[in-house]
Parts: structure tokens; C-alpha cells; sequence
């Protein structure tokens, strides 16, 4: 691909992204765009009001709920989110008493802090500007992580971009106040730049301190998804190993990584002593009560000592935990694949690079150890967090599946892109496998849904 005809596809894709993350288009089910996580976005817009109208609230993160649902079981009955917010900010001010809060201390709460700050600054009336920035943001961020990827390994940054634009999950977090998903590329942007710039002794330590800064201001604005967005950051540094011809050295190349990583945990460690400042008397009596009240109910803590909700969690094994984000998915993969819910993962991702896997093998194929390095290291980005943070990974499957996008379904698109580019006659012996066995699977769905549906008027004569 020349020059100029890679910025014009990037630049598109660089559009699309912003207009998709914003406003779906259909990428993700209507519904689910619309109200995905509106309860974690309400702990950014509880802040904004409390601060706007002086209904105290002593976090950076809470809820504002009305006083009069207060008495109701729904906790979440009355609580303000992005569908009543601008209604309720057209008032001058509020009655006394009229709202109460409740703080949110699992996090340190930047992203609450920074759209308060901004939205009091500048004296706004809606949210919509913080919308329009998270949707370029992440657009931006993401089509610069693919475009250093295409230059590293062609058609790699490609499928990265195919990848995230078009995925129901990536979509529906995109624009979110709470999640602020741009922050969880910027530490693997900046590692892209300390691989790029890595020969230059200048280049080198000013990537290295925004790797730094990016990992602390991720951190500050919550730990979920932390080792798998480590593991992404360091991914160029694990992929070079395998390349041929490669940058770096292999001892470099795993210097380098153990470096990535290394300020990954020193960014959360500087978050996180923050954080136990604000949550105890002393530093080490606020890293207690994170470790007891926050660490051990999301990873491996004791089901006797937390509520009912949380025991079956902390019960599962890791392997249950894993085997539900393979077979219990409930959305498309991508927005342009057909809904094969439940089997898609297996028929669009694990099949297809497989299968180009096996191929390469039968042609004895010099990339074969390199695209089969590049799967299992992709893989181990999202098991990390499903292994790590088993009991949150359980109780969240209606947000998780989003990290089988960082890296793992992009190198999937890729094993199967690059075959096909490379071997023809796979291309054509694939799309034919393809078509027969969605034709298959079609009919046999037909079957089914015909046994089930008789089965059914059977039981009701």
C-alpha cells in the first residue's frame, strides 16, 4: 500500500471511528448502545450534579438519588443517569433535602473529577461535548496504535482497526463518562512510540515517561482490565522476538517488555497510594481496606466473608470463568458478521486462524512460528484478566467480553488475513468451507427450531 493511499484509508477509518463510537450506526443492537453501563456513568454524573447544585458529596465518583426512592429495593430507583440528567439540569436549583448521594470509593475517580471541572469551567448545559470527546479520543488513539502496527507487520494495524471499530463491545463502551476506554490504549500508543523511537536516547525516555504517565492516569481512573491492558502495552516488544527481520535483539526484546511492564506497575503503585490515602486514616490502614474490601471480592477473597451475590464468584473455578466468555456470548463479533450467537466465537475467530495456522503448516510456512507465538501471546491478554480478576470477570459478563478485542480477535482477523493474501488457493478453498458450513449450520438451526417449535404445540394439546 503506498504512501498516500495508507493516510486516505486511515484517515476514513480514522471518521468512521468517530462517528460510530458516537453514534452506533448500527454496529452494536440499538438497546444495548443506548443503555450499556448507564449505572457506571451515573457515578460521573452524580458528581457533576452534586457539584453544580451543592448537594455534598465528599468523593470524586457517587450517585445522586432522589430522597423519595429512597425507602425502594431497586438501589438504583430514582438514581440520576444520562437520560434524565440535562431534564434536571435545566432547574436553577434544587430543594434542600431533595437528593441524597452515595459515594463510590473503589476508585480514585479522575475521569469524575476532570468532567466536573470542565463542565462548572465552562458552564455547560448538556454532556454531549464529553460524549463527542471520548468518541475521538478513542478513534484517534486507536487508528494511531494501527497505524504503527501496519508499519511494524502489515495488515496487522489493519485488522486492529477492523477490529475495534466494528465491534458491538468496543462500540458501547466507547463514549462512556465512567469507562473512558481511550485511556486503556494510550499506555500501548506510547509503547508503540518507545518501540518506534527506541535507538533514540532523547525519543526513548520521553516515551517511556508517557508510558508512565498514561499507565497513572488509566489507574486514577480505575484498575479494571489492568493486567490485560499491561500485557497490550508491552505487545510490540513480545511480538519483535519472532520477527524476522526484528529491531531489537531477543535479550532487548524481553528487556524491553520486563521495562513496559515495569512502569505499568509502577503507574497503578503510585495510583494506588493515592487511593489508600483518601481510604484510611494512614496509608497502610487505606491499603488494608482496599485489599480486604475491594482486591480479595473481585480475584480470590473468602465466599463466607462477603454478601450472597458475591460467594458464587468467588466459588467458580478460573476454568468456568474462561469457558463462559467462549461459549456464552450474546452479540455478534462484528458488525458485519451474522449473528451466530453462542458458536460465533469458535466459527469466526478460533476456526478461521486455525485452520490458516494448519494451512501454513502443511506449506511449511518460515511465518508459522511467528503467527503462532503472535495468537498465544494475543490470548493471554484477556485470560489475564479473566484469571486474575476470576470473581469480577463472573459477576461482569455483560461488559468483559470486550477484552477478547484487545489484540486477540485483531490477530485472528490477521492469521486468516495474511494467509489469504499470501495463498491464494487458501482464500478460495476457505470461502468455499465457509459458505458450506454456514449453509449447514443454517439448516441445521432450521431443524431445530422446527423440532422445538412441534415439540411445543405437542405439550400445549
Amino acid at each position: 500500500m503506498t504512501s498516500l493511499r495508507k493516510r486516505i484509508v486511515f484517515g476514513i477509518f480514522f471518521l468512521v471511528g468517530c462517528c460510530v463510537f458516537y453514534g452506533n450506526f448500527r454496529v452494536a443492537d440499538k438497546d444495548f448502545f443506548r443503555t450499556f453501563q448507564w449505572d457506571s456513568e451515573a457515578l460521573v454524573i452524580g458528581k457533576i450534579f452534586s457539584e453544580k447544585y451543592g448537594v455534598p458529596m465528599a468523593t470524586n465518583l457517587g450517585f445522586i438519588r432522589r430522597s423519595q426512592d429512597q425507602s425502594s429495593s431497586d438501589f438504583y430507583a430514582g438514581v440520576l443517569s444520562s437520560d434524565s440528567f440535562e431534564h434536571v439540569m435545566e432547574r436553577e436549583s434544587v430543594i434542600p433535602g431533595e437528593f441524597v448521594t452515595a459515594g463510590y470509593v473503589s476508585q480514585v475517580g479522575l475521569q469524575g473529577k476532570i468532567f466536573t471541572f470542565l463542565f462548572n469551567t465552562l458552564n455547560l448545559k448538556s454532556i454531549k461535548i464529553f460524549y463527542i470527546f471520548n468518541a475521538v479520543a478513542l478513534s484517534l488513539a486507536l487508528l494511531l496504535i494501527a497505524w504503527e502496527y501496519e508499519n511494524i507487520v502489515p495488515r496487522l494495524g489493519m485488522c486492529f482497526a477492523v477490529a475495534t471499530i466494528f465491534s458491538p463491545w468496543v462500540v458501547s463502551f466507547a463514549r462512556n463518562l465512567y469507562w473512558v476506554p481511550f485511556t486503556w490504549y494510550l499506555p500501548a500508543l506510547f509503547s508503540l512510540y518507545y518501540y518506534k523511537y527506541i535507538h533514540s536516547c532523547k525519543g526513548k525516555w520521553i516515551c517511556a515517561g508517557c508510558i508512565f504517565a498514561a499507565f497513572f492516569i488509566k489507574s486514577l481512573c480505575g484498575y479494571e482490565y489492568l493486567s490485560s491492558i499491561i500485557l497490550l502495552a508491552a505487545m510490540p516488544f513480545a511480538l519483535s522476538v519472532f520477527m524476522e527481520p526484528s529491531r531489537l535483539s531477543r535479550i532487548a526484546c524481553v528487556k524491553y517488555f520486563s521495562i513496559v511492564c515495569g512502569l505499568g506497575c509502577l503507574g497503578f503503585l503510585c495510583a494506588l497510594l493515592l487511593h489508600a490515602n483518601m481510604r484510611g486514616d494512614t496509608v497502610l490502614h487505606g491499603l488494608a481496606n482496599i485489599f480486604e474490601q475491594d482486591v480479595l471480592r473481585r480475584t480470590y477473597g473468602d465466599p463466607s466473608a462477603f454478601s450472597p451475590p458475591h460467594r458464587a464468584s468467588l466459588t467458580a473455578s478460573p476454568l468456568t470463568v474462561v469457558g463462559m466468555y467462549i461459549f456464552q456470548w450474546k452479540t455478534r463479533v462484528l458488525a458485519f458478521v451474522p449473528g451466530l450467537f453462542g458458536a460465533a466465537f469458535f466459527l469466526v475467530c478460533l476456526l478461521p486462524s486455525l485452520g490458516a495456522l494448519l494451512w501454513e503448516k502443511r506449506m511449511r510456512d518460515r511465518l508459522l512460528t511467528r503467527n503462532l507465538f503472535f495468537l498465544f501471546y494475543a490470548a493471554s491478554i484477556p485470560l489475564s484478566w479473566f484469571i486474575l480478576g476470576k470473581a469480577h470477570s463472573y459477576i461482569h459478563t455483560h461488559m468483559n467480553f470486550v477484552l477478547w478485542y484487545m489484540g486477540f480477535i485483531p490477530v485472528c482477523l490477521f492469521l486468516l488475513t495474511d494467509v489469504c493474501v499470501r495463498y491464494p488457493v487458501f482464500k478460495t478453498q476457505f470461502f468455499q468451507a465457509a459458505r458450506t458450513s454456514l449453509r449447514a449450520f443454517g439448516e441445521a438451526a432450521g431443524v431445530i427450531a422446527t423440532v422445538w417449535k412441534n415439540a411445543g404445540g405437542s405439550g400445549k394439546k
